[in-house]
């Protein structure tokens, strides 16, 4: 298991996860910080539908199938801060409605207790990871190559930001 805290967005994590998104789906429980996120189907919907993205909405909250993640409305319209998400293998496209819809809304990685709770989530959900951004991305995988990729494109990131100073 892998529990990691960044300065960065959700955003980022499809980026650098792209080379494993036909193997992935993502199950959003949180959108802009709202945590009634089947509300938003009436206006996502139709701007999913149009950008070609496959996508469901169920009792659990907002799916997205495969690999559309990387579709720029998706990560700049769907993966903006102040949402979580749980992701699955790609055979995973329903799961009972999860509890745990948490972001890090202070700037701070979640606690002991926020960890142990979103393990518990996944592992009684099937996922492979939870990832959620606020003020900044706290993530957590089963999934050593979603780890990996993680990982190394924060490194990329870090050194990039570093040049830039």
């Amino acid at each position: 298991m892998n529990a990691e805290f960044y300065p960065i967005y959700l955003a980022h994590v499809f980026d650098w996860t792209e080379p494993i998104h036909d193997r992935l789906n993502w199950l959003f429980v949180v959108l802009d910080s709202n945590r009634d996120i089947l509300i938003t189907e009436k206006y996502l919907g139709p701007e999913l539908k149009q950008q070609g993205v496959q996508f469901e909405y169920k009792p659990e909250g907002l799916w997205i199938f495969s690999s559309k993640v990387v579709k720029s409305y998706v990560r700049d319209g769907i993966a903006v801060p102040f949402s979580a998400c749980y992701i699955f293998n790609k055979r995973v496209k329903d799961c009972p409605r999860p509890s745990f819809k948490r972001t890090p809304d202070q700037g701070f990685p979640f606690s002991d207790t926020d960890i142990s709770n979103v393990i518990a989530e996944i592992k009684s959900l099937n996922a492979i990871g939870y990832a959620a951004d606020g003020g900044g991305l706290q993530w957590v995988s089963f999934d050593d190559e979603l780890s990996h990729l993680i990982r190394q494109g924060f490194a990329s990131w870090q050194k990039a930001a570093k040049k830039k100073t």
